[in-house]
């Protein structure tokens, strides 16, 4: 009986030092570090986890590394503190998930593929976590971009509001959108500005409720057909009205 206990104990000691072990394995990530890694066919799913806040707003973004690479359906899964599900999401090259984070914490993302073990999408991949600066009503936003990044703002703010876009100077005229985060975490496009000669412009949108507060994403990048083989920049200006 001595000897059972004693094997027991070793066993718990065991289990416990391996689960310490694993959670340690698991890279931890800040908001905007760029992180990469690769899905095989072996290790589909690479997990990393970050510490958020309550009604933090984040946006996860996952690219291939080599554009013509085999990882054609990279995807993307976040859990929540308690490991459940909060969205998910796959694509062709480039993908992305959006949230509010619901309770202080620890959260897990799951780079993976399109069918994970059954898919057969392979490749090398980079992960970024954006929490973007929050739009505030007098506060106008400068910035520069150039043609291989994308900037996030938060929105969120109840009834009619305007998103004033202004182009300062360059040769890059990237385009600007307002998307709406789902209850599923993705970003939905609800009004947007682009073209190619794009300086300036307005976006006035109304959210579902006069009281209670929505939240937004504002995304300013390159336009989807826009075609800029070296890499040009801009200087812009945007700001909330109300």
């Amino acid at each position: 009986m001595k000897k059972h206990l004693v094997l027991l104990a070793l066993l718990a000691a065991f289990l416990a030092t391996y689960t310490v072990s694993a959670q340690e394995e698991v890279p931890v990530i800040g908001f905007e570090e760029v992180v990469t890694g690769e899905i095989t066919n072996r290790n589909f799913e690479v997990p990393y986890k970050f510490a958020g806040k309550q009604g933090d707003v984040v946006i996860i973004e996952m690219s291939r590394l080599e554009t013509l690479s085999d990882l054609s359906r990279p995807a993307l899964i976040l859990l929540d503190t308690s490991s459940r599900m909060m969205g998910q999401d796959d694509g062709y090259g480039n993908i992305s998930l959006a949230a509010k984070l619901p309770a202080d914490g620890e959260y897990t993302i799951l780079a993976t593929r399109s069918n994970g073990r059954a898919g057969d999408s392979v490749g090398r991949f980079s992960l970024t976590i954006h929490k973007p600066p929050v739009l505030v009503v007098g506060k106008p936003i400068f910035a520069r971009i150039t043609s291989e990044q994308t900037h996030y703002y938060t929105v969120e703010t109840p009834g009619t509001f305007g998103i004033e876009y202004v182009k300062r100077v360059g040769r890059f005229y990237p385009a600007i959108s307002v998307q709406q985060v789902t209850t599923d975490c993705i970003l939905e496009e609800v009004a947007s500005l682009q073209g190619d000669a794009l300086i300036g412009g307005k976006l006035v949108l109304e959210s579902q409720s006069a009281y209670i507060a929505e939240t937004f994403v504002v995304v300013v990048k390159e336009a989807l057909w826009s075609w800029n083989w070296n890499a040009v920049s801009a200087s812009y200006e945007v700001s909330l009205t109300q």
